[in-house]
C-alpha cells in the first residue's frame, strides 16, 4: 500500500469502468443500426453489473494524488464525472517510434506489388486486432458496397482475429479484399505508407488508439467512428474524417468523398503528421511522463484518507479490485 509506506502514487488509466459501460451502451447502439436487434438480456445484466463496478471505481478513484490520463475524453471525464481536481490530473498521450513510422513514397510500390496489387488501385486500409468490439462489422457491410460499385477500390487488411471471416466472405464473392496477416513493425510502416485511406472503425469508447497514431505519422488519411478518442485524434475535418457509429451510409460515403477528392485526402496526411510529431510520439510521451513523476516527487499533492480496509474484488469484465475503509472499532 503506497500510502502505508508514504511514497508518491501516480496511476496511469487506459480506460475506466465508465468506458466499459459505455461500450456496452454503443453495442446495443450498434445492433439496433446494423441488425435491428433491440437490448438483450446479456446487455442488461452486464450494464448492471457495469453500474456497481462504476460506482466502486468513482469511490476509489478519490484516493489517487496523480492520475494520467491518454486523451482528452478519459481526462474530461476525471475532472467532470468523477471531481478529481484538475491539477492531479496529467493528460499524457499514447506514442510510438515516430523513427518506425514516417512518409516513405517508395513503400507503395514496393508493398502492393508484394501483394499482387495495382499502384493505381485506390487502396482503402483497416488493421488491429480484429475482434467484434473493433467495428469490423460496420466496416464490412460499407466497403462490400464500395467494392460492388467501385472495381478500383480494394480492401487491404492487416492483422488476425474472429473478425476477418467478415472479410474472407467478401473475398467469396469475388470482391477485391486481400488479407496480409500479422505483420512487423517494418511491413506495418509499409502498410500504412501503401494504403490511400485508413479506417478504424471501433466501436468502444477506449483511451487513444494507436494503430491512428501510427497512420498519422505515416502521413496516411485517417477515417475513424466519431467516439472519444478519435476526437483526440482528429479534432476537426482538417485532420480527418469521422463517422457515426452503426450508420453504414455515414462510413461509405466519408470513404467516398476521400477518394474522389485526392489533393484534399494529402493535405489530411500532411496536417496528421505535422500534429502528430508534436503530439504523439514516443519521444514526447517519454518526456511528458518524466516531468510528471518529477512532479510527484518534488511536489507531492495531499495524498486522500488513508484505505486500510478489506481489499473486495468484482469479477464482472474487466475484473477490478479496491481497499475499503477500515472499520471503525463500534467501541469507539
Amino acid at each position: 500500500n503506497s500510502q502505508q509506506l508514504g511514497v508518491p502514487l501516480v496511476v496511469t488509466w487506459h480506460g475506466s469502468m465508465m468506458d466499459w459501460y459505455r461500450n456496452e451502451m454503443n453495442l446495443i447502439i450498434q445492433n439496433f443500426r446494423l441488425k435491428h436487434n433491440a437490448p438483450s438480456k446479456s446487455n442488461i445484466d452486464r450494464l448492471k453489473s457495469l453500474g456497481e463496478s462504476v460506482a466502486y471505481e468513482t469511490y476509489a478513484l478519490q484516493s489517487v494524488p496523480h492520475h494520467i490520463t491518454i486523451s482528452d475524453s478519459a481526462r474530461d471525464d476525471l475532472v467532470n464525472v468523477d471531481l478529481i481536481p484538475a491539477a492531479s490530473v496529467h493528460l499524457v498521450y499514447n506514442g510510438v517510434n515516430e523513427e518506425n513510422f514516417k512518409p516513405d513514397p517508395a513503400a507503395r510500390e514496393l508493398f502492393v506489388s508484394k501483394h499482387g496489387l495495382d499502384a493505381t488501385d485506390f487502396i482503402v486500409g483497416c488493421g488491429g486486432r480484429l475482434a467484434p468490439e473493433k467495428g469490423h462489422g460496420q466496416l464490412a457491410r460499407s466497403i462490400s458496397d464500395i467494392l460492388e460499385m467501385h472495381k478500383d477500390v480494394v480492401l487491404m487488411v492487416a492483422g488476425s482475429g474472429s473478425e476477418g471471416k467478415k472479410y474472407e466472405k467478401l473475398k467469396e464473392k469475388g470482391l477485391r479484399v486481400k488479407m496480409v496477416g500479422m505483420l512487423s513493425q517494418v511491413d506495418l510502416a509499409q502498410f500504412y505508407n501503401a494504403v490511400d485511406v485508413f479506417i478504424d472503425p471501433f466501436w468502444q469508447h477506449h483511451g487513444l488508439n494507436t494503430v491512428m497514431i501510427e497512420a498519422s505519422l505515416t502521413s496516411t488519411p485517417i477515417i475513424a467512428t466519431k467516439l472519444a478518442s478519435a476526437v483526440t485524434t482528429i479534432p476537426n475535418e482538417a485532420f480527418g474524417l469521422r463517422f457515426d457509429l452503426g450508420l453504414k451510409e455515414s462510413l461509405t460515403s466519408a470513404i467516398l468523398y476521400l477518394k474522389d477528392h485526392p489533393s484534399e485526402a494529402r493535405q489530411i496526411g500532411a496536417n496528421l503528421r505535422e500534429r502528430a510529431l508534436k503530439l504523439f510520439t514516443s519521444t514526447v510521451m517519454a518526456h511528458k511522463y518524466e516531468k510528471v513523476l518529477y512532479d510527484a516527487v518534488l511536489n507531492p499533492h495531499p495524498q486522500g484518507p488513508v484505505l486500510e480496509g478489506d481489499v473486495v474484488c468484482k469479477d464482472t469484465y474487466p475484473a477490478m479490485c479496491f481497499r475499503m475503509p477500515k472499520k471503525e472499532d463500534p467501541a469507539t
